[in-house]
């Protein structure tokens, strides 16, 4: 592999979207979504080496939400959910770079109490 000399100015841009897929799944409350975003690291001002991509970076998503109305300590609990989420710059190896990760997202709303 010859060595690239990458110089400090570039582009940087990202292109994402999500989606509802299934709608009242698991016990009729459940919602389905996918989600894709993709990052770019441009060398658009580097002309000697036919301005590249210094970096392309690949995540999929797939996100599975819950509606709730759930009240406790002032809190009204409205959303649970559950996203599996990989990350990836798409090379071979050794230059490879990839993980996965679960995460967990609740919406909670608080309800000020006017007094007067």
């Amino acid at each position: 592999t010859v060595p690239r000399d990458f110089n400090n100015y570039e582009a940087k841009f990202q292109l994402s979207f999500k989606t509802k897929v299934a709608q009242s799944m698991f016990f009729g409350k459940g919602d389905l979504w996918i989600g894709y975003t993709q990052k770019a690291h441009w060398q658009i001002y580097n002309t000697e080496i036919s301005r590249a991509f210094r970096e392309l970076n690949y995540e999929p998503e797939l996100m599975l939400n819950f509606p709730l109305d759930i009240n406790m300590a002032g809190l009204s609990l409205k959303m649970a959910g559950i996203t599996f989420n990989h990350q990836s710059n798409g090379r071979d190896l050794p230059r490879s770079r990839s993980w996965n990760r679960i995460i967990f997202n609740f919406a909670f709303e608080r309800h000020e109490v006017k007094r007067v």
